[in-house]
């Protein structure tokens, strides 16, 4: 069989940097982000070899989604990667990367050495609109405490009219409507396309509609994770080494690294699970007496809260407290 060439490319907002490698050496381009550069000097003079050539980039945000998508409606073969495994494969290889060119050798060589690359296929519309309506959803939600906090500081200032009060409160509830109403959304979307699914991460108390939508759309309902320790490290919740055993190195904190709004997410879905969720709430405590801090045990019951999640939807079964105590079911993946 002949052996595949790879195309790394380094995505950014305006222009692509990209490297093909065939295990010796690189060419380099540089061109604008456009479909219509992209067409022209990505996929006319690759086309005839395309079953052996397949172009690698990382999950880098919103700015990979459009190349990607672009590449997929030609015919190419496109391979997303989490940013961590690209760090990682540099750290083994003791490279230091300096600019966007070096990027995309990086990513170029990382796809001719990988045995496996996970193709990408787009997402259904469906779940493209119930991510948005999410992240939507989270945008309102920011600008709802940036103006309470405005609201608040107002309020104590002197010779401010009641008419700015008013206004101010105008626009808090105008937030207010409008999140209402995307949540609704959310919910009907749900409910016709996924309403085995939602139900059965409902039955997991901390996991909400918001961290259930972005399950369901950002994660795809995990169909493309092989273990929920694949997940975790791509969201960033995985325990940091000076997390692991009873003896605490350093001060937890929260990660930089993976996806950051299924991040936030997954934080005040543990929060919440703190509270009402028997199991996520046992290993919060065990760990807090153990001599944890209380961000290093949030990013454990996080950690722990997913892996339920993981397990309910790939065994088709309800959360079951009892269940999960004895046969440990959400251990999969560990």
């Amino acid at each position: 069989m002949k052996k595949r060439r790879v195309v790394g490319v380094d995505v950014s907002m305006d222009s692509l940097d990209f490297s093909l490698y065939d295990g010796q050496e690189h060419r380099m381009r540089h061109i604008p982000y456009t479909r219509e550069h992209v067409v022209q000097e990505m996929v006319l003079p690759f086309r005839v070899e395309k079953e052996n050539l397949v172009f690698v980039m990382e999950a880098t945000g919103i700015y990979h989604t459009r190349l990607a998508c672009w590449l997929y409606e030609e015919g190419m073969q496109v391979a997303v990667i989490n940013p961590l495994q690209i760090r990682r494969y540099a750290e083994m290889k003791l490279m230091r990367i300096k600019s966007d060119a070096s990027d995309a050798r990086l990513i170029a060589e990382y796809g001719f050495d990988a045995r496996e690359l996970p193709f990408f296929q787009p997402p259904a519309l469906f779940r493209q609109e119930l991510e948005l309506l999410l992240k939507e959803s989270e945008a309102l939600q920011q600008e709802k405490v940036r103006t309470r906090n405005r609201l608040h500081a107002l309020q104590k200032r002197a010779g401010v009219s009641p008419q700015m009060i008013e206004l101010m409160n105008d626009h808090l509830q105008a937030l207010q409507t409008m999140i209402d109403k995307i949540e609704k959304l959310m919910q009907t979307l749900l409910k016709k396309h996924f309403p085995q699914e939602y139900q059965l991460l409902q039955s997991i108390p901390g996991i909400g509609l918001k961290t259930g939508s972005a399950i369901l759309s950002m994660l795809r309902g995990f169909e493309t994770f092989q273990s929920a320790k694949q997940v975790c490290s791509y969201i960033g919740i995985a325990p940091s080494p000076y997390d692991s055993g009873k003896t605490v190195h350093k001060r937890g904190s929260i990660s930089k690294r993976g996806n950051p709004l299924l991040r936030k997410l997954f934080y005040m879905a543990a929060m919440s699970a703190i509270q009402y969720n028997p199991l996520i709430r046992a290993k919060y405590e065990r760990l807090v007496q153990n001599g944890k801090n209380e961000m290093q045990a949030l990013i454990a019951a996080a950690n722990k809260l997913l892996r339920i999640a993981f397990g309910v939807l790939k065994r088709q079964r309800p959360f079951d407290e009892n269940y999960l105590a004895s046969a440990k079911l959400c251990s999969n993946g560990a």
